[in-house]
């Protein structure tokens, strides 16, 4: 499921929540700020997963750096595909 069916989903239960309907407009701006803040959550989930990578291979400095390096790929492939899926 893309970043922008997720946002409303997000908005539909919301709506529900507070027993009102965004008009197309509205629900198109909220839908981008949903998105955003998955990005934004994402991004800060892979520099999590890295710092730790680099935290439990301290001593391995070259394996933390590959570590760091795949998830940082896979972080921006997932962005990538995202994104187009719009």
């Amino acid at each position: 499921m893309d970043l922008r069916t997720r946002a409303e989903i997000v908005i539909k239960d919301c709506c529900e929540a507070l027993s009102s309907e965004l008009s197309e407009e509205d629900t198109n701006t909220v839908a981008a700020i949903i998105e955003r803040a998955m990005r934004e959550a994402i991004k800060a989930a892979a520099e999590e997963s890295s710092n730790a990578a680099r935290a439990c291979c301290g001593a391995d400095e070259d394996m933390a750096h590959q570590i760091t390096d795949r998830i940082r790929e896979a972080n921006t492939a997932l962005i990538s595909n995202l994104s187009s899926l719009r």
